[in-house]
Order: C-alpha cells, then sequence, then structure tokens
C-alpha cells in the first residue's frame, strides 16, 4: 500500500522464487527502478534480491543495504557518492568483485559475509569503520589491503577465509 513507511534491510533474501514485487503508487517513502527498491530521495538502496549480473547504481546513492541473498549478481559498480555499506548488504550473494569508492567511509557488520565467490576487493585509503565478521566465509578471497584509514580491524573480520595468503595492514592500525 502508498501508506508503507519502512522496508526492512534484506527484507526479501532469501525469496528465490519471487519474480514480482511493486510499490504502491502514492507512495512518499520508495519508489521501485526494475527490482531495485529506493528511497524516495534515491539516496539510499533498500532491497534488491534479483538483478542482472552486473549492476551499475545511481549517482545519487549514498547508502547500500539489500544485495543478501542475491545469487544473480556478480558485479556491482558503486558510486563515488557512497559512503556506507550495511549490515549484511551483500551477504551469501554471487558477488566476485567490487571497488569501493574513494569516500567510503564504513562498511557495517557482516557485509560481505558468506560471499564465496568474492575473490577481489578494492579498499579506498577514506575507510575508517569496518564491521565484525565484515568477510566471514569468503572462502575465495586471496588477499586484501587494510586502508590506512582504518585503526581497527574487527573480530572475525577475516573468519573462514580458508584462501587468504596475505593481508597488508599498515601500520596505524592498532587492533
Amino acid at each position: 500500500p502508498a501508506s508503507v513507511s519502512h522496508i526492512g534491510a534484506n527484507l526479501f533474501s532469501g525469496c528465490s522464487a519471487l519474480n514480482s514485487l511493486s510499490i504502491a503508487e502514492g507512495n512518499t517513502h520508495y519508489y521501485m527502478d526494475g527490482k531495485t527498491i529506493y528511497s524516495i530521495a534515491g539516496d539510499t538502496l533498500v532491497s534488491c534480491h534479483k538483478s542482472a549480473d552486473s549492476v551499475f547504481l545511481p549517482n545519487t546513492l549514498r547508502v547500500i543495504s539489500g544485495f543478501n541473498n542475491n545469487t544473480d549478481i556478480r558485479y556491482v559498480h558503486v558510486p563515488e557518492g557512497v559512503t556506507t555499506i550495511c549490515d549484511n548488504a551483500f551477504g551469501y550473494s554471487s558477488l566476485r568483485s567490487i571497488d569501493l569508492p574513494t569516500q567510503m567511509l564504513s562498511i557495517d557488520e557482516w557485509a560481505f559475509c558468506g560471499c564465496t565467490s568474492l575473490t577481489r576487493v578494492g579498499m579506498p585509503e577514506s575507510l575508517n569503520t569496518m564491521g565484525e565478521g565484515i568477510f566471514e566465509d569468503c572462502s575465495n578471497l586471496a588477499s586484501i589491503d587494510i586502508p590506512n584509514g582504518l585503526r581497527i580491524i574487527p573480530q572475525e573480520a577475516f573468519y573462514g577465509c580458508e584462501s587468504l595468503e596475505a593481508v597488508v595492514i599498515p601500520e596505524g592500525v592498532a587492533t
């Protein structure tokens, strides 16, 4: 209905048989573009449970959530204005690689957890917060460079990363 004012993150996660979604005409909080739900301001991606294998996100975006369990996605182009990736945003998706924009500030807990196809993540120097378990069970992630702006590597950040051979940790990291 048009009165819906809140859609929780990853609401449609795991709904593999779901083929059709719509936002009611007149809704003042959300809109859809294809199979993706955005905040009405266009600054937050709320849900994208199905997609093409390569996704190019709009330049108005600031916050990403909702690719959880998306088995279609392989690559996502994240525009420069994005500063935050929310909890479990790409968790258990089929994402293979991602380059994060130079303005990225935080990646929340378990953002990429269970992405067993993920082999490469381009991390920007601006990143100053990483959540717990961010890359947990990313079993094909082979190496990662921790950005200079990061001071704390959280618990279980790389737990279950069986292929991880190299982690470059800058001097400024405290724990």
